[in-house]
């Protein structure tokens, strides 16, 4: 199943005979009922291709639309393959319907060389952040230790942490005992504190940490 943001689009493939396919509009993107239907439809690979990303506001739009698409389909089946599919800069399109207007075999070639969603993530954190300064190496720990922590498989999850391990020069356990903070779960009797700052505006990486509708929608407001 491959996924595009734009009705035009994903009707443009059906009519180059390309099935399969469909848009996602919103910015909430995939959302639980969705995931369960691809689920029970026994569907075992997702493929993203979304538009070119022409600026920052655009990019980071895209990295939280898949990161939450992460969560949604992981959350309601573990088996499901989650994977990125990028226009390739040297064809000019801006976005996949320009792509099957120059020929739908570019698209086909574009979907076959789509990278598991994980990997084309951290990818895009580490780009965003100075790895070789101590802030940058937090930083990209936070938000890469966060998104492992969606990942159910052991296995899976402790090949990631070994890969982050590595691109941040530090030892996978102590990795890993920061991941267990920062993903730990609230439970009844915890106390917490709450900093302000009136300095302080909604970031889309909040999204990713979201975990009620209700609260989602407020924040996507704000944003």
């Amino acid at each position: 199943l491959v996924v595009m943001e734009s009705e035009l689009c994903a009707a443009h493939a059906t009519v180059a005979g390309i099935k399969n396919v469909i848009a996602l509009r919103g910015s909430d993107g995939i959302k639980p009922s969705f995931a369960k239907r691809i689920s029970r439809a026994g569907c075992n690979k997702v493929v993203f291709l979304y538009d070119t990303e022409t600026d920052e506001k655009k990019k980071k739009d895209i990295h939280s639309k898949i990161t939450r698409a992460i969560t949604g389909l992981r959350e309601v089946a573990a088996n499901i393959h989650i994977r990125v599919a990028t226009i390739p800069e040297e064809l000019n399109a801006k976005d996949p319907d320009e792509l099957i207007q120059k020929d739908p075999a570019l698209w086909q070639a574009a979907v076959q060389k789509s990278v598991p969603a994980v990997d084309w993530l951290l990818k895009k954190y580490e780009e965003s952040v100075d790895l070789s300064s101590a802030p940058g190496k937090r930083k990209y720990s936070d938000i890469a230790l966060k998104l492992l922590g969606y990942i159910k498989d052991e296995v899976e999850r402790a090949s990631y942490e070994e890969k982050v391990a590595k691109k941040l020069d530090v030892d996978v356990k102590i990795l890993r005992e920061k991941g267990e903070r920062l993903n730990k779960k609230l439970e009844q009797g915890d106390i917490v504190e709450i900093l302000t700052s009136k300095n302080q505006t909604p970031k889309t990486s909040w999204l990713g940490k979201i975990f009620t509708a209700h609260a989602r929608q407020k924040l996507i407001h704000q944003l």
